[in-house]
């Protein structure tokens, strides 16, 4: 079986008497380098097994499956989008997350109003910002 040895990490050691049995032990830390090492050895391992036990055939089926979930999931987002402005999409959002504006709106929408009918006395045209925020050295 060809294995390939994990690679040494250089790292400091530390030593330290117990207290309790005055045993000395060595220890020292744990590395990020360390931790990636053993991820990909982990996953190279999961990746070996995978094409053991995974016939061609099987494979095969299982990403035409992919293929097809795949497909259904971009139609049913274009269905989604559809809805929406043509040119600006959906405003209050950026793909799964919330926008900007929609942050801004939140955010602030409690400075102007308490109930959204209070916006109908206003123009459409009224523009509604945050306040500036100021740099350091305008602080008086």
């Amino acid at each position: 079986e060809d294995i390939m040895a994990l690679p040494k990490v250089n790292t400091i050691e530390y030593f330290v008497n117990l207290p309790v049995s005055g045993k000395e032990v060595k220890y020292r830390p744990f590395s990020v380098g360390e931790q990636k090492v053993l991820l990909q050895a982990l996953e190279d391992q999961k990746r070996e097994k995978g094409k053991k036990d995974l016939p061609e055939e099987r494979m095969d089926a299982l990403l035409k499956e992919i293929n097809d979930v795949d497909k259904q999931i971009s139609n049913l987002i274009g269905e989604h989008q559809s809805v929406y402005n043509q040119y600006w999409g959906e405003v209050m959002r950026t793909g799964n997350e919330e926008s900007y504006f929609a942050a801004q709106v939140m955010r602030y929408a409690c400075v102007y109003t308490a109930n959204l009918g209070d916006l109908l006395s206003n123009s459409p045209r009224t523009y509604y910002r945050s306040p500036r925020n100021r740099l350091p050295h305008e602080h008086v």
